[in-house]
């Protein structure tokens, strides 16, 4: 064996000899030492960086995806409102973000009012093509929405003075005399749904400011709760002062407003407890004032309009039924 290599072993065992005289207790605590320097290490950001920048961007994405749907339907409904023409045009498919043309509810409203429809409605009635056509057209006491389209169609048809007092039964309702002055204006006729009587005649009259509104129509005496004219607190416009809805009992107030009076009730004296002037500049202090009569028959007539309450009650007495 060679000097070089004894010389090797000699210096092992030198070492060997002298951690074997190293205390346990230094030993343990060295090992210790180590561990919790091994712990302390701090992570660099790089080596997460990646997987953490990753979570963020699907949770951005995710929100964006939640939100669009919300976003696009709000703008379409915007759309739509400020085109009423369009609003059946297009809905948003949430499944897919993207738009489908809903053709079949825009068919079945342009089907429902067709040119047929449209002529029959508007067109000129007269004499007995004018009841024949009115028994076959459909009235409302306004608009009415057709279950089967969901659209709307007006059903109260436009009528002449002459033809609205050749409507049967109603027609004889209508005053023969009128206070000076005045002249007509317009009239309509409806009726309920699937009804073939005419159920309502609305007539106006006009003069200058001043108007003269009569509408007649066939109730059920059963259900119409006539005032009794010995409460006079219950209609008498002089005893209150404008606006109503401060000086009218609250108990009075819905007979107040619209009282209605038996056939064999109306006089002189009643008719001037409902009329009264009301002085307002530019306008003209003609009497006026509401309220309806019901006859025995189930017709009522509701009068409101200027006049003086001697010329309401000659309307009333001209009536030709």
């Amino acid at each position: 064996m060679s000097s070089h290599e004894n010389n090797k072993q000699d210096g092992a065992l030198r070492i060997f000899e002298a951690l074997s005289g190293v205390d346990e207790e230094l030993l343990d605590k060295c090992e210790s030492a180590t561990r919790v320097s091994e712990q302390s290490k701090v992570i660099p950001f790089w080596k997460y960086g990646k997987a953490m920048v990753a979570c963020v961007c699907i949770l951005l994405a995710g929100g964006l995806l939640f939100a669009m749907p919300r976003i696009s339907q709000k703008s379409a409904n915007d759309a739509d409102c400020a085109r009423p023409e369009h609003a059946y045009d297009s809905v948003l498919d949430e499944s897919t973000g993207s738009v489908s043309m809903q053709e079949s509810v825009k068919d079945a409203c342009t089907e429902a009012v067709t040119e047929e429809d449209f002529a029959e409605e508007t067109a000129d009635f007269d004499g007995a093509e004018n009841k024949e056509m009115m028994q076959e057209s459909d009235y409302s006491d306004g608009l009415m929405v057709d279950s089967a389209t969901g659209c709307v169609k007006d059903l109260r048809v436009e009528l002449k003075e002459e033809q609205a007092r050749d409507v049967d039964v109603l027609g004889e309702y209508l005053p023969m005399r009128l206070p000076a002055g005045y002249r007509f204006e317009s009239a309509s006729a409806g009726e309920e749904d699937d009804s073939e009587s005419v159920e309502d005649l609305v007539v106006l009259w006009c003069r200058g400011l001043d108007d003269f509104r009569w509408k007649v129509k066939r109730v059920d005496v059963s259900e119409v709760v006539c005032v009794d004219i010995t409460e006079t607190e219950k209609y008498d416009v002089h005893l209150y002062e404008i606006p109503y809805a401060e000086t009218v009992p609250e108990e009075y107030r819905q007979v107040f407003d619209a009282p209605v009076f038996r056939e064999e009730d109306v006089s002189l004296a009643i008719i001037k407890m409902r009329m009264k002037t009301i002085r307002d500049a530019g306008d003209t202090d003609t009497p006026r004032g509401n309220f309806s009569v019901l006859f025995e028959e189930g017709i009522l007539v509701e009068f409101s309009g200027r006049a003086t309450a001697q010329e309401v009650l000659n309307a009333f007495d001209s009536l030709l039924r």
